[in-house]
């Protein structure tokens, strides 16, 4: 009885979380020290369109990139407040992370190999072309700013640790942290071992070792 209104109630702050991620954006004005917070004008001219375009994009994936896109998440589904939420995977300095060696393909990834694994995994759905004008317009956005329905099994979010630390420090949306650690990790567990989409290329990961223990394959 006592494991199964844990089960209830993980499911309904689930459903309570699902829903507050898509409520529009709220300003973190309580840590202005973190670079992001404030919007900064668009370029003039060719770039500036390029970082108009990209925003769109990454804020209404399916709509903007319906080529590339195989479920009903944007990116910022995942990448809260335009990408500019702390500890919430923000963008903010994005642009000198990469390039990055990833275990999980055991390869040197540039940032364009990044967002396409975003594509591939948690958008389910296919690589842009790296000379694209959709490539390029998230791009642009990434460095003058701040630098099946849902995501497959090879989506970073579908992992157990990974999605119980996102949901304890940042939902539900503009609450974050108001959930005991137990509470966030029982949210993580019913939501990311929901059946998904599977990932073609999963055989392909870690081929060096290095799996994580919450790998959902």
């Amino acid at each position: 009885m006592i494991q199964q209104e844990h089960r209830v109630r993980a499911a309904m702050i689930a459903l309570a979380l699902v829903t507050c991620c898509f409520c529009p954006p709220i300003t973190a004005a309580e840590d202005d020290r973190y670079p992001g917070w404030h919007d900064a004008p668009d370029p003039d001219g060719p770039v500036g369109d390029a970082v108009a375009f990209g925003r769109r994009i990454l804020t209404h994936t399916p709509a903007n990139a319906p080529a590339y896109s195989g479920n009903a998440l944007n990116c910022t589904s995942c990448h809260l407040d335009s990408g500019r939420s702390r500890w919430a995977a923000p963008w903010v300095g994005i642009w000198g992370v990469f390039p990055e060696y990833r275990s999980r393909n055991a390869k040197v990834n540039a940032l364009q190999d990044r967002v396409n694994d975003c594509f591939e995994r948690s958008l389910n759905g296919q690589p842009l072309p790296l000379e694209s004008r959709e490539m390029i317009g998230i791009l642009a956005y990434m460095q003058s700013l701040w630098g099946p329905k849902s995501f497959n099994i090879g989506a970073g979010m579908a992992r157990l640790d990974t999605a119980a630390a996102f949901v304890k420090v940042s939902m539900p949306f503009g609450q974050g942290g108001s959930l005991r650690e137990q509470e966030a990790f029982d949210v993580a567990a019913f939501f990311t071992r929901q059946p998904r989409p599977d990932f073609a290329g999963k055989l392909e990961d870690w081929p060096k070792g290095g799996k994580p223990d919450d790998a959902r394959y």
